[in-house]
């Protein structure tokens, strides 16, 4: 089932393995599947963690839009002023949302603000609507409707989701990376539906001899990031 928020589809009931190299997470996500009515695909090279930093990275650009001029953002400042803020302020209408500016009144800001003074970080990516982009993203790979029950309550059952080995600090997470960063992108995915659930999967054992081609697979990881890098440099 699906479920619109805002102006952005959004997935009703998700489900992520995140599990650490040769865990058994393959097996868990085939056990996963043979329940009706579930689908949880394979490994996607940590993409969603790439979709993460992206929307993090437009977050901090709509942070520096217009901060060059003293007044923070210009969209953000210009729309909320409140009574007596007067210029493009007028154009808002009652009840606007920040998030959701419409064209006319984005442009007047531009037009009002560009004559005066550069602006290399002009833009009106708010939170909301990054997280709409997210939730659409996500939904356009893994949406489906069941034959011949488009919006009966049996779509409900829908189960969607993915398996991941690469969310492990050495992978997508540098060495040393704070936990908050993972605390981020945890909350990231559990936004991208309505009702998620994680099912975390790691090995037994954490000591060098049980782990023995893990640690392997980890050292050929790094050597190849190293090379790349020299690579490139």
């Amino acid at each position: 089932m699906s479920t619109t928020l805002g102006c952005a589809v959004v997935r009703h009931r998700c489900l992520f393995i995140l599990g650490t190299g040769r865990s058994g997470s393959t097996q868990l996500m085939d056990a996963v599947n043979q329940l009706p009515r579930y689908l949880v695909r394979g490994e996607q090279g940590g993409a969603f963690h790439h979709l993460w930093l992206a929307a993090r990275q437009l977050q901090e650009a709509f942070g520096e839009s217009g901060r060059g001029s003293g007044r923070g953002r210009l969209v953000g400042e210009e729309a909320g002023a409140g009574e007596g803020g007067g210029g493009v302020t007028a154009l808002v209408p009652a009840g606007w949302d920040e998030s959701r500016l419409d064209f006319g009144t984005v442009k007047a800001i531009y037009d009002r603000h560009a004559p005066l003074k550069k602006l290399p970080w002009f833009n009106d990516f708010h939170p909301k609507r990054l997280a709409d982009a997210a939730r659409a993203f996500y939904a356009t790979l893994y949406h489906y409707h069941l034959p011949g029950q488009r919006g009966q309550r049996g779509q409900q059952e829908l189960v969607s989701g993915f398996k991941e080995i690469r969310f492990v600090s050495g992978r997508c997470f540098p060495p040393g990376s704070p936990y908050s960063d993972f605390a981020a992108f945890m909350a990231f995915l559990r936004s991208l539906c309505v009702d998620v659930k994680f099912l975390l999967n790691s090995r037994a054992a954490a000591d060098l001899e049980a782990n023995t081609k893990l640690a392997g697979m980890l050292r050929r990881f790094v050597s190849g990031a190293g090379e790349g890098q020299e690579e490139e440099s």
